[in-house]
């Protein structure tokens, strides 16, 4: 199994609330961790998430950066081509740059894209490659 986390994923890594489904999130690291699943995030997740525990102002955000940090997901750098597909993708389906992009990354490498967010699933579910959080089913 191939996932790209989004955003709304591996933030519930690290919220300290009773984060909707924070456990399957945590299921799906611990699978990771024990090479059950593969994961790959694109490149920028670590400005993404950082920038958004810092603007939601989350007290213990060295811990909780540095946690995410030391997990070291591999990674993909789009090419120039690859990005202009992914504007195309964000303004047919008037999604954000950042949410086509991570949906792109499962599509090039036939990856499912793992969301906690209804909304952009309700907009492109119709493309594939996408499940939402509450609906996947990780292997034993």
């Amino acid at each position: 199994m191939k996932l790209v986390l989004d955003a709304s994923i591996i933030l519930k890594l690290v919220r300290t609330e009773n984060e909707e489904d924070q456990q399957i999130a945590l299921d799906i690291l611990k699978a990771f961790q024990d090479n059950k699943i593969d994961i790959l995030l694109p490149n920028f997740w670590v400005f993404e998430i950082g920038n958004a525990l810092v603007t939601r102002n989350v007290e213990n955000f060295v811990t909780l950066y540095d946690f995410l940090l030391t997990v070291e997901f591999p990674t993909y750098t789009f090419k120039s081509g690859e990005l202009i597909s992914i504007g195309e993708l964000a303004k047919e389906y008037k999604v954000s740059f950042y949410d086509a992009s991570y949906h792109y990354l499962a599509r090039l490498t036939s990856s499912t894209l793992v969301t906690a967010d209804e909304k952009y699933f309700e907009k492109v579910k119709d493309i594939g490659n996408i499940r939402l959080l509450k609906d996947l089913e990780l292997p034993d």
